[in-house]
């Protein structure tokens, strides 16, 4: 991923001088992709009669920002011989501020001048978004007069801007994949202008396959040469029609076919309902969007009727989760450590003497011995289980396939030692692994990749982290976990796509967590007792209990 950022960056920034700092204070921005005040549309302008080179510049950010379609009144700050050469949809440089001069050089009717900024994000001309952390980069322009107004004579392709008018113009979305079992749907995340009909973006991105660090790991039901036979339409009554040309599907894989486009499109506010034809035939009748519920079945979402579990003097209490008296009942498993799989049939439990047993509907059908310990236990909802086994310092990634056979999974991370927690998320796809060192972790997001050697998990990214050590961690949406950071004591949220950490407040002294997917949080404190977070982080005690567990959190 790093290798490919540079590369990016290399392309993008023609001219630029790339430096990484070593030190400094680290700054934060708004949440990429979200603003509190709102969508607020730019006003765009052309150039000002007498504006110099700099106030030109400046100008120039600004209309971009808020510019669309074909950029006519940015081209218009450009020179006749770059209007039509200048590409600004090749990518975004995103800024912590608006980049600032640097310096000027004149040269007779010329001028030279250069912008300095921090640069905190790239996006590709797909609409994926790479997080940077801290490098300084450099814009660099050409000026020359026309017809005595200055003009904008050489720049980089593409559009800068700051956080700001980042968050104002820019919003996430989700193309749909598959896991590699074609089980459940996987989310890719893209940025798209607010000031463009969603629709034909998400289509054409869709069909273009997943980005480049989830190609591996995930597979998609499209044809390959899936193509759009025309842009999507859509009737007054917010009717979408979409036309698709491509090689014909199996009756067996049109439904799954379907779910990638159909969630694709749910969230886009216009439409109410979806038609999909492939090579003018129809594959379904037209679709509610608020009602997929054959289509449900392909999300790894918990169900209204999961229970929420924990321990009470090593016995596994099942509590449901809301409602005043939430305890169901005792589970007859003696444990250290457990978790529960997604549908709730299956148990694995670190017992007293150390040793892993896994119990179906109650009754122990396996068992796994270990010269050391092991930590991190979790189910996703493939039914496999992933845990850390740590024989003197030395730690390995396994997985338990249905509780039947244990395999060593690679960990492309060089140089690793000791994990100090690990989760894969409920797809199977993503992951995140936090090492020790010092009183520090590194993290490493990591993708599987199945093979038919062994399978890995490939590092997709290390994202920033200001935090100490990290004891415990769980999913809360495919891309956002919370953290537990030990030697903080205190908890964060991490965006693993935008790379922004929030802190969350008014825990005191939490010693272990659980999330799932629009669940809430639940923390142990010290002292054992469960407090849950409401959908704006108030608390509320819960029970009385260690090793907090939704099933396949």
């Amino acid at each position: 991923m790093k290798k490919l950022l540079n590369l990016l960056l290399s392309i993008v920034l023609t001219g630029c001088t790339l430096s990484i700092p070593d030190s400094g204070k680290v700054g934060y921005g708004n949440k990429l992709g979200t603003s509190p005040e709102g969508f607020a549309r730019t006003v765009v302008s052309p150039p000002k009669p007498g504006s110099s080179p700099n106030d030109l510049i400046r100008d120039f950010f600004i209309t971009a920002a808020g510019d669309q379609g074909a950029y006519l009144t940015s081209r218009s700050y450009l020179t006749p011989e770059i209007r039509n050469v200048w590409n600004p949809n090749e990518n975004v440089r995103i800024y912590r501020e608006t980049p600032i001069l640097q310096n000027t050089k004149n040269d007779r009717e010329r001028e030279y001048s250069t912008f300095a900024g921090i640069l905190d994000a790239f996006l590709d001309g797909t609409g994926r978004l790479y997080p940077i952390e801290n490098r300084q980069a450099i814009e660099r322009f050409t000026f020359r007069k026309v017809a005595g107004e200055w003009r904008i004579a050489s720049l980089s392709n593409g559009i800068a801007l700051n956080y700001n008018d980042f968050n104002r113009t820019y919003r996430p979305q989700n193309i749909y994949y598959f896991d590699p079992t074609g089980t459940f749907l996987v989310p890719d995340r893209i940025y798209l202008s607010v000031l463009q009909s969603l629709a034909n973006p998400l289509i054409k991105a869709i069909t273009q396959g997943p980005s480049q660090k989830l190609s591996l790991s995930v597979r998609s039901y499209l044809p390959q040469d899936i193509s759009q036979a025309s842009q999507v339409t859509k009737n007054a009554q917010g009717r979408a029609v979409v036309n698709l040309t491509g090689s014909n599907i199996s009756s067996a894989d049109s439904p799954k076919f379907l779910a990638q486009i159909l969630w694709t499109l749910k969230n886009v506010d216009e439409i109410k309902s979806v038609k999909v034809y492939l090579n003018g035939k129809s594959l379904n009748n037209s679709i509610q969007t608020q009602n997929f519920t054959y289509y449900q079945r392909y999300l790894s979402e918990l169900s209204e009727n999961s229970n929420f579990y924990a321990l009470n003097e090593n016995d596994i209490e099942r509590y449901q989760i809301s409602g005043n008296s939430p305890l169901i009942e005792k589970v007859k498993i003696p444990s250290k450590d457990f978790a529960i799989s997604c549908d709730e049939r299956m148990i694995a439990s670190v017992q007293n003497d150390g040793n892993l047993n896994i119990y179906r509907n109650g009754k122990k059908f396996f068992s796994f011995a270990t010269t050391g310990s092991f930590s991190s236990l979790h189910w996703d909802c493939l039914n496999n289980l992933w845990l850390v086994e740590n024989v003197y310092g030395i730690s390995k990634i396994l997985r338990i396939v249905d509780g039947k056979s244990v395999e060593r999974i690679i960990l492309a991370i060089p140089k690793v030692a000791e994990i100090s927690s690990f989760r894969m998320n409920r797809e199977g796809v993503r992951g995140l692994v936090a090492t020790s060192g010092g009183n520090r972790n590194m993290l490493f997001s990591v993708l599987f990749r199945p093979s038919q050697g062994k399978d890995t998990l490939f590092v997709a990214a290390t994202p920033p982290w200001v935090g100490g050590r990290v004891s415990d961690m769980s999913w809360s949406s495919p891309w956002q976990l919370f953290l537990l950071d030990q030697k903080e004591n205190r908890i964060w949220q991490l965006d693993l796509e935008s790379g922004i950490e929030q802190i969350i407040s008014g825990v005191n002294n939490p010693l272990e967590l659980s999330a799932a997917p629009g669940a809430p949080l639940v923390v142990t404190e010290r002292g054992g007792k469960l407090i849950r977070a409401s959908s704006t982080f108030g608390w509320s005690e819960f029970g009385i209990g260690n090793h907090p567990s939704y099933p396949g959190g």
